[in-house]
């Protein structure tokens, strides 16, 4: 993904932690965010997400740490006198208000501007989120999708230096979804903004995060760029969480691992190994158009179940001889029908070694 950013921090935690009573809801959280970049704080519900962008937006005063922005040490400052705009997942709109109201509402009380002023930055907010018709209704006229365009608007009124999306999306039903999160991008990247966002959803990290920072019990598993998240998760918890992963008991050997009777090249050069292993693979890469050329590990498999997903077509694989070692294969739609594959046969699959990861063995096979 492509954006432009600085390659200087614009948002600095150090050590922050916070607790309610005996519970510790972050621990020792340290992350730089660069300017005009797009975060995603990612993880599963209860993870902690939340609770660290209220503590970015002073909603929810940290127990320990301190925060930077700009330079300048927030860590105490009430939300009233720190520089950010804030979306909600529920809207936040005043249903009492119409539109260009509600998106004036920050100038009104934060700015010394003209009336005048106000009502011509109130429509190029509007023209700038697509409604330049709409400043006239009320929220409950407008669609869940125009809502949350109208708040992103009121978020931007002030011009912060700091833009927090806390779940935006996960109100709106999947179609309306995937559109609005590439305006809030293209919106986002047009006005170069540092941006941080909450979610669960990892297709909305994937496809709007210049990096993203992957959370467990309060606690950071990962920050990195997309790609490198998915191809090279560093723990199976976060090979786990993002994206579909097989998981597989192996036997670590002299120059690879075993699995279910069949002998697979990797690299282990790295990797702390111990007797028994978690091998990891994506669905995905398992290559069943096998050719003369195709090197790396091969070995039979049988197909005992086919699932159809639209553009790609999802198969149940039995692992060589070993019918108790199971997994997914992904394979397209196209590749599926040109390879005429069918449930109940026997096919050899490659599994290039570069695709393994190793993981220290707790997880149950599929």
């Amino acid at each position: 993904m492509t954006t432009t950013t600085s390659n200087k921090a614009f948002l600095s935690i150090h050590e922050l932690s916070k607790k309610f009573g005996d519970f510790v809801a972050l621990s020792d959280i340290s992350l730089e965010i660069y300017e005009g970049e797009f975060v995603c704080f990612l993880g599963p519900s209860g993870c902690g997400k939340t609770t660290l962008l209220r503590a970015i937006a002073g909603l929810d005063m940290q127990t320990t740490g301190r925060i930077i922005q700009a330079g300048q040490d927030i860590s105490v400052l009430p939300p009233s006198e720190r520089d950010f705009g804030i979306v909600f997942q529920s809207y936040a709109l005043f249903p009492n208000m119409r539109v260009a109201k509600n998106i004036a509402y920050g100038l009104e009380n934060q700015t010394k501007q003209s009336r005048s002023e106000i009502n011509s930055r109130v429509e190029e907010l509007l023209a700038l989120v697509g409604l330049p018709e709409q400043g006239t209704k009320f929220p409950s006229q407008l669609s869940g999708g125009q809502q949350q365009r109208v708040a992103l608007a009121r978020a931007i009124a002030t011009s912060p230096g700091l833009l927090l999306l806390d779940e935006p999306l996960s109100a709106l039903d999947a179609k309306v979804r995937a559109h609005l999160r590439h305006e809030v991008k293209a919106l986002q990247q047009r006005l170069g903004i540092t941006t941080i966002m909450v979610t669960h959803d990892q297709e909305e990290a994937l496809t709007m995060a210049d990096r993203f920072v992957v959370l467990s019990d309060g606690r950071v598993e990962q920050i990195g760029s997309p790609e490198e998240i998915y191809q090279q998760p560093q723990t199976a918890f976060v090979a786990d969480f993002v994206g579909t992963m097989n998981f597989l008991p192996a036997t670590v050997q002299a120059d690879g691992v075993e699995v279910g009777g069949v002998k697979l090249d990797c690299d282990l050069a790295g990797i702390n190994t111990a007797p028994g292993m978690t091998m990891a693979i994506r669905p995905e890469d398992f290559n069943f158009a096998i050719s003369e050329d195709t090197d790396g590990n091969q070995w039979p498999i049988e197909i005992h179940y086919v699932e159809f997903l639209g553009s790609f077509v999802r198969l149940g694989i039995h692992w060589g001889a070993d019918d108790s070692i199971r997994a997914y294969a992904d394979v397209s739609a196209n590749l599926y029908r040109r390879l005429g594959l069918h449930q109940g046969e026997t096919r050899t699959v490659n599994l290039p070694s570069e695709h393994i990861r190793l993981y220290p063995a707790g997880r149950k096979p599929l």
